[in-house]
């Protein structure tokens, strides 16, 4: 184990799941994450082929059956219709012959199921990111350097300049997205609590004043600003890709 992160050298690899989390095996879920992987999982075909063009992500999965058999075969093929991306075909049971073939013939670069040991299984990975080539794995994979703070919106990951990475939850991504585009400028508390919760703020509303408490546990105290009778700041320079 590590041989990945190894392989990775600090970046974290963006990928793009079609199918539930639990379309991959358990083992191979968690030794992904914890070998700098970051999973975001799709169930429409819609928005799998819409995070396919977006650009953000640098490997791509597909469940053998999700939603169906032929549904999954025909994502395999869409995706090499509109990208470079590398896809693996996965599933949490062992795949006769004949629909690991199937697979790779509509697209998949690689086939890992239940019956491919969890090593050899990160060692295929790794393989298939090298053959990707450089310019692929660029295009989607975000590593801060010299010091910045960097923000992949793609899965939803704040990049710190020592080079560890935080989750953001759908309401804190939506607030740092308005904090960078104010420029340093405050932003109002009705602003946010449209933007992050979808509803206008009331004085009583203390939800707004929770959510940058949590956003400033990830970015440091420092950094977002309380304006007062305004709303806040942020006081750091993210850099988006």
């Amino acid at each position: 184990m590590g041989e990945l992160r190894e392989f990775l050298q600090g970046m974290t690899v963006n990928c793009l799941l079609f199918g539930p989390h639990a379309s991959l095996p358990g083992h191979l879920r968690e030794a992904l994450a914890a070998e700098g992987c970051a999973m975001e999982g799709v169930e429409g075909a819609g928005a799998f082929r819409a995070g396919v063009r977006s650009g953000h992500y640098a490997l791509g999965f597909v469940h053998a059956a999700w939603p169906s058999k032929a549904e999954a075969l025909d994502a395999l093929r869409d995706l090499r219709r509109a990208s470079s991306m590398p896809c693996i075909l996965v599933d949490v049971t062992p795949l006769p012959p004949a629909e690991r073939v199937a697979g790779l013939e509509a697209g998949a670069d690689e086939v890992l199921d239940a019956a491919v040991p969890l090593p050899e299984a990160l060692a295929r990975v790794r393989a298939v990111l090298r053959r990707s080539g450089p310019a692929t794995a660029a295009a989607a994979v975000h590593r801060p350097t010299g010091g910045r703070w960097g923000l992949s919106p793609g899965v939803r990951l704040v990049h710190g300049p020592d080079g560890v990475s935080h989750r953001l939850t759908g309401a804190e991504f939506d607030l740092l997205r308005l904090l960078i585009a104010a420029s340093g400028r405050a932003v109002e508390r009705d602003a946010i609590s449209r933007e992050a919760f979808r509803r206008p703020w009331r004085p009583e509303d203390r939800a707004v004043d929770g959510l940058v408490k949590r956003l400033r546990r990830k970015l440091g105290p420092d950094s977002i600003l309380a304006s007062r009778g305004v709303g806040y700041a942020l006081t750091i320079e993210i850099h988006s890709r």
